[in-house]
């Protein structure tokens, strides 16, 4: 219960930051619209990957997740869509809480101790990912974001696995710190090796 209130009381700042974030920049709009470049390279944090969640879901014990960090190459087709290839890397632990017996040798029972399994499992994804703006200004820009991959996972957890990615809720601001091939994000509510939430820095050419 503590967790999930932790858990929601970071989403409601996330949103009230994101919300404050995306007027401050409404506010210096002006009637030009922005016009891509072709080529771009985005460097991305993220927390919340679906690949954790399915993961350790079900489980009560201690739970801890690194966030995803992911780079992502854009190449845009039009002004206002984009096709391109991500590649993700997320880490989760988790502690197992078990009870065990200790018995002598003629099996009757002399008492109980608790041990705790780590189990360590670190995600490499690769996917395929467009993207498509709903309105793109000066220096504001929403859209949304979808793909699909596949993970390969190593550790307590192994294999490949297939991992859809959607991104609905994202905000970009342009001419980042001033400079016109720097870009700002917020991708919100994600579903995916993304993360639920995510920021990234873009590079343009």
């Amino acid at each position: 219960m503590r967790n999930n209130h932790c858990i929601l009381r970071m989403a409601v700042m996330i949103i009230a930051i994101s919300l404050l974030w995306s007027h401050s920049v409404i506010a210096q709009q002006d009637s030009l619209t922005y016009k891509p470049l072709k080529h771009e390279i985005m460097v991305g944090y993220g927390w919340g990957s679906i690949l954790q969640v399915f993961d350790y879901y079900g489980h009560d014990d201690h739970k801890w997740w690194k966030g995803n960090i992911h780079l992502q190459y854009m190449y845009n087709i039009k002004k206002d869509f984009g096709i391109g290839l991500s590649l993700d890397y997320t880490h989760s632990y988790l502690k197992i809480k078990e009870l065990r017996y200790n018995y002598d040798e003629n099996d009757r029972f002399i008492g109980g101790y608790i041990h705790y399994d780590r189990n360590h499992t670190d995600w490499f994804t690769v996917s395929a990912v467009c993207r498509q703006y709903w309105f793109i200004k000066k220096r504001f820009a929403m859209y949304s974001k979808g793909g699909v991959g596949m993970a390969l996972a190593s550790g307590a957890e192994s294999g490949i696995y297939f991992v859809p990615n959607i991104s609905p809720i994202s905000f970009e601001h342009m001419e980042f710190l001033g400079d016109s091939k720097l870009k700002s994000c917020i991708e919100l509510f994600s579903i995916g090796s993304f993360g639920f939430f995510n920021i990234g820095l873009t590079y343009t050419f």
